[in-house]
């Protein structure tokens, strides 16, 4: 009984594991011949791209759509990455497990959507920490390439406000929120943003720490909105968040502090 399970689930989840593979024998490829360079990087985003496409062939609920969207976006931080981000074999690995756990959970979500099947608060509440990992990826790699090239703080802004449109899209989606005022949320988190990156902007710090900093203000603006929308915030609510923000926040400059220091 156990084997067909297993069988039935390996039959299920084939087109990922087939993907998963071939993209994880190329990332390993690229580890041991480090001389292809940007080569390589292009040869794995495209082998992304293709395969999820092939997924997600006639996909056509908005989670789906919202969902491509989001990995297009990561797959490019994806590339981007290695020249502007200070890394080892071990922490592209995790990376790399993260991509794929992310994919994977937005696959399960959208076929279960698809077949209006109930979805476990569990499946959501790790969606929600998935995305939050993925969100993370995004911010160091552009962060990361502000800093080297010197950007301007205009061009550093366009570079959020697409991670934040194709953050909060998918978000809204797959929480099945309404999309009535999108729009106005997206530029409240935007001008919070900006904010957060002209400050920064005064204070040389690590792109690391920066990134923990957004993706803290991203939760809590987030999850306040959701209850609100949803009518169910509360001032117990309001003060769980801001000081599970305000945690993440300080300990950010903490580690920054020690960081210059050192």
């Amino acid at each position: 009984m156990t084997v067909k399970i297993i069988n039935r689930w390996l039959w299920h989840q084939r087109k990922i594991l087939i993907l998963s593979i071939l993209s994880w024998l190329l990332l390993e490829l690229g580890l041991i011949w480090g001389g292809v360079g940007f080569i390589f990087w292009l040869a794995l985003a495209i082998l992304v791209l293709w395969g999820y496409n092939w997924i997600w062939q006639g996909a056509k609920t908005p989670v789906d759509w919202s969902g491509l969207l989001y990995i297009w976006v990561l797959s490019f931080a994806l590339i981007l990455m290695p020249g502007f981000v200070l890394i080892n074999p071990l922490y592209l690995h995790v990376v790399y497990l993260l991509f794929v756990a992310f994919i994977a959970l937005l696959f399960n979500l959208s076929k279960k959507r698809a077949l209006s099947e109930e979805i476990s608060p569990q499946q959501i509440k790790l969606t929600d920490f998935t995305v939050l990992g993925v969100l993370f990826v995004e911010l160091v790699t552009w962060l990361g390439i502000t800093t080297y090239f010197y950007l301007p703080l205009w061009m550093e802004a366009i570079g959020l406000a697409v991670i934040a449109y194709s953050t909060l899209l998918f978000a809204f989606n797959y929480r099945e929120l309404s999309l009535k005022r999108f729009w106005l949320y997206l530029i409240v988190l935007g001008i919070i943003w900006f904010q957060t990156a002209w400050l920064l902007g005064f204070w040389f710090t690590n792109d690391l720490y920066k990134s923990l900093i957004f993706v803290a203000f991203y939760y809590l603006f987030f999850e306040l909105l959701r209850y609100w929308i949803t009518g169910r915030l509360t001032d117990r609510i309001i003060r769980e968040y801001v000081v599970a923000a305000l945690l993440v926040i300080s300990l950010s400059l903490i580690a920054n502090l020690f960081f210059v220091l050192l």
